[in-house]
């Protein structure tokens, strides 16, 4: 998920098993499907992390037909930053985040909700609001198929 070095793996037993991640899902259908390798290779190299995926409603249910995914937290479109930080602070804690969409609102609600790590693209002025921000990968963004873009997050 992060770079190398800024993240390591407890050595088992309960602390391992308490880890809680919160993945912030595209908003998109097509985004969302393209970031399920990102998840599941999430899920295969922290098989003990409990994964949370905050998205959209009209995306739960695909969210929800996914074995690496233990926990949906949906919201209604339209919903502010705010209210979105409410539902994942009911739902929390959670002890990092993965950012697949680009945008400063999806950190914002992340970071509202309490989420303690954040990682992602420092993209659109929402580095500041990172801990865990991840170098755009080569060839340049727009060149680059999203599939390999979230994976390169993981």
């Amino acid at each position: 998920m992060m770079a190398p070095g800024q993240y390591h793996e407890p050595a088992g037993g309960a602390a391992e098993a308490s880890r809680r991640w919160l993945v912030r899902s595209p908003n998109p259908l097509g985004d969302a499907c393209m970031s399920l390798p990102a998840v599941r290779a999430l899920k295969k190299s922290h098989p003990h992390l409990h994964l949370t995926v905050c998205c959209r409603e009209n995306l739960a249910a695909m969210w929800e037909a996914q074995a690496e995914v233990d926990e949906v937290i949906p919201f209604a479109k339209g919903l502010g930053p705010g209210a979105v930080g409410r539902l994942i602070r009911a739902r929390g804690p959670f002890d990092g985040g993965l950012l697949l969409p680009n945008s400063l609102r999806s950190a914002l609600e992340l970071r509202l909700g309490g989420v303690r790590k954040l990682t992602g693209y420092a993209r659109y002025g929402r580095g500041v609001l990172l801990s865990g921000a991840v170098k755009e990968p080569d060839p340049s963004p727009e060149k680059q198929h999203h599939v390999h873009r979230y994976l390169h997050l993981v």
